[in-house]
Order: C-alpha cells, then sequence, then structure tokens
C-alpha cells in the first residue's frame, strides 16, 4: 500500500483521519480529530501516513466504529 503524503493537519482530518495525541498509558492511544480528543484501546487498526515529511500512525475514522465525535 502507498503511503498517503500531506503537508497540513487539516489535509489530513479532511480525509478523514485522526492524528496521534500526547499519552503516556500504555493500554491505550490519544488521537485529535479536528477539535475533538479521545481514546481507542492500543489494538485499533492504523496506518501510517507521512505529514510534511514525518511519519505517524493515523487512525482513519470511517474504519474505526466509535460515539459519534
Amino acid at each position: 500500500m502507498v503511503m498517503k503524503r500531506f503537508d497540513k493537519s487539516a489535509e489530513v482530518f479532511a480525509a478523514g483521519y485522526a492524528l496521534p495525541w500526547y499519552s503516556v498509558e500504555r493500554t491505550t492511544r490519544s488521537w485529535r480529530y479536528k477539535d475533538n480528543i479521545f481514546t481507542t484501546p492500543v489494538e485499533v487498526a492504523v496506518e501510517r501516513v507521512s505529514l510534511a515529511g514525518d511519519e505517524l500512525d493515523a487512525l482513519h475514522m470511517e474504519s474505526y466504529k466509535h460515539e459519534p465525535l
């Protein structure tokens, strides 16, 4: 699979991805999607994306079943 590349976080959000948010928990991951911060279990599948040259894990919102944000 080809890694998706973005220049700005707004482009990542527009494509339907959440970005990692600071977290020290070992059992959950924190995410930011637009103006919302939420957590998922670490077992939830993620994709790798490139944001301004940095590779990051990203959570595709359509593939993750969640409470409405």
